[in-house]
C-alpha cells in the first residue's frame, strides 16, 4: 500500500487517501514502479479526479528510513511528470 499525499508547500504535507495501490521491481539496474488509485478519489480541492483520456502532471516524493530520511529530508522529483491515462 502507499499513500496519497498533498501539499502546498514546505512543512503542509497531508495524506488524503490510504488505499493508493503500489508496486516496486529492481531488474537491470533499473526500478520499474506502478502506482495505482481509483479515478475518483477522496474529495479534496487538492486531489485531481482522473479520467479515461485525460493528460495531467504529477510528482514523487520518495523517504528512506534507512537513510535517516523523515518529514521534509527525502528524494523527490524536482519537476512535474506527464501523466496520460489510457482509454477513450
Amino acid at each position: 500500500m502507499g499513500y496519497q499525499v498533498v501539499a502546498q508547500g514546505p512543512g503542509s504535507s497531508q495524506i488524503v487517501d490510504k488505499t493508493v495501490r503500489t508496486r516496486a521491481k529492481w531488474a537491470n539496474g533499473r526500478w520499474s514502479v506502478v502506482i495505482a488509485r481509483t479515478f475518483k478519489s477522496v474529495d479534496s480541492p487538492n486531489v485531481i479526479q482522473l479520467e479515461p483520456g485525460q493528460r495531467s502532471r504529477f510528482g514523487i516524493a520518495i523517504w528512506e528510513g534507512g537513510q535517516q530520511e523523515r518529514g521534509g529530508l527525502k528524494a523527490y522529483s524536482g519537476d512535474w511528470l506527464p501523466l496520460e491515462i489510457a482509454g477513450q
